[in-house]
């Protein structure tokens, strides 16, 4: 992805490069990162992968605007104080005052949605967008307000469709993520990020309590049926 935007921005007539080119980019990577792969699952990935960016590129490339940035990473940022930093698969600038963003997901399309009655702070997903949204806005580098932000599954379902979801990122939504950062922020700082398994002689929450380890972790039933 970075490879072909900045191909597309060093061209002299900012168009991007062919699928073939950013399916021969694809598989330079993955020669480059080889080691980590047994070879039958190093083909089976290549094969799919290469398919699936030439299948993805003809869906969507007419709508790819020419003012972006790949692979932007944003670090030494705070918000309310909070120290974060993130990678952010596409950031397009709509014009002087607007940015929206784009992250790109593998594999199955799963559902993405805002908040809702049984899921207050909506999915992983839509957070994601709202936190890279905050992200950007806070760094010194840009002053631009991101309005929408958009999940893309590089896949097909199994109904065969590219599935893109868009939303509207509000002023609300910027909040919302906002108290949730600050909340668990503060537990961290608390040393109060697991609330336990509210078993009263569990051995592992009275430990995250008190930092002092039992002699063992194990079961003293088990360790009976041992002798």
């Amino acid at each position: 992805l970075r490879k072909m935007v900045e191909q597309m921005r060093l061209s002299s007539d900012k168009k991007y490069p062919t699928a073939e080119m950013v399916s021969d980019y694809f598989e330079m990577e993955m020669k480059r990162v080889q080691g980590l792969f047994v070879q039958t699952e190093y083909k089976s990935r290549l094969e799919r992968g290469k398919a699936a960016i030439k299948d993805y590129y003809q869906e969507h490339h007419q709508d790819w605007i020419q003012d972006t940035l790949a692979e932007y990473h944003i670090t030494h940022t705070e918000i309310d104080g909070v120290p974060v930093k993130g990678n952010l698969d596409r950031l397009d600038f709509v014009d002087g005052q607007t940015a929206q963003i784009l992250d790109y997901k593998t594999g199955e399309p799963t559902s993405v949605y805002k908040p809702k009655k049984d899921k207050p702070l909506g999915s992983d997903y839509w957070r994601q967008l709202v936190f890279y949204a905050l992200l950007f806005e806070h760094q010194r580098a840009d002053s631009r307000q991101v309005r929408n932000g958009t999940i893309s599954f590089v896949e097909r379902n199994i109904k065969n469709q590219f599935i893109d979801k868009t939303f509207e990122i509000l002023r609300e939504d910027k909040m919302l993520l906002r108290e949730s950062i600050k909340t668990t922020w503060a537990k961290i700082q608390n040393n109060d990020f697991y609330e336990g398994c509210d078993e009263p002689k569990c051995k592992w929450c009275t430990f995250q309590k008190t930092q002092k380890a039992p002699v063992t972790f194990r079961d003293e039933i088990i360790l009976s049926l041992d002798d």
